[in-house]
């Protein structure tokens, strides 16, 4: 899978990876400031193009792991021209990621080729207190309030999942979490933190295809014998 999203990337950033190939990360691992702002907004003009489908913002017909599938205002399947509209966003080396800051909260977004959101993680600030009873049934009250109950639940994590078949290469037809969602208690410097991540990796798959089918039918185009 890592192969391949990079070879999509290679197609659709071509000059980011020109770029890219020809000077690599310095001992830090971190690109240049300037790549990673223009290969933001080259994902961004690209989903700005995919946004005027307006069933883009949700995966239409599917199945889903949980009632919502958004963490605030951040939706599964949403642009980044959309999602730029809610909060600034600053490109992570690599071009499959973004990141946010808003209202005490971190985000970390997984994007697909095409400019939308497969995967939303956040972060929130909680403070120092010790969990109890209390909290862990409030936490699992507000929880299942807005994503429906919990596949499964143990101590202060919670996980929401859809298992669906998936037909792989090989032609076998083989079940395969498509989306999930998990929720628990993490701790850093400042206290304790709510992490919650969520994911649908139909959203990842539809973009990867569409991108590769030009190129696809080319190259079977090519073939000689």
């Amino acid at each position: 899978m890592d192969n391949f999203y990079r070879q999509l990337n290679h197609w659709l950033y071509p000059s980011y990876y020109a770029v890219l190939d020809d000077k690599r990360p310095d001992s830090t691992g971190i690109m240049p400031m300037k790549i990673a702002s223009n290969l933001l907004a080259t994902v961004m003009a690209v989903s700005a193009l995919a946004a005027t489908g307006a069933g883009l913002a949700q995966p239409i017909g599917h199945r889903s792991a949980t009632l919502s599938t958004e963490i605030n205002e951040f939706l599964l399947g949403m642009t980044l021209d959309e999602a730029s509209k809610l909060a600034r966003l600053t490109a992570i080396p690599g071009g499959d990621q973004v990141e946010a800051q808003k209202a005490g909260f971190s985000y970390n977004f997984g994007v697909t080729p095409r400019g939308r959101i497969y995967r939303i993680k956040s972060t929130q600030q909680l403070g120092r207190f010790a969990t109890d009873a209390s909290f862990l049934a409030t936490l699992q009250s507000k929880l299942t309030s807005k994503y429906g109950k919990p596949t499964s639940v143990s101590g202060d994590s919670f996980e929401w999942s859809l298992i669906e078949p998936v037909t792989h290469l090989t032609g076998q037809r083989l079940p395969f979490k498509t989306m999930w969602m998990a929720a628990y208690l993490g701790y850093d410097d400042a206290g304790q933190t709510l992490e919650m991540t969520i994911l649908d990796f139909r959203i990842l798959w539809t973009d990867q295809a569409a991108v590769n089918r030009t190129p696809r039918q080319q190259a079977e185009q090519r073939i000689r014998f």
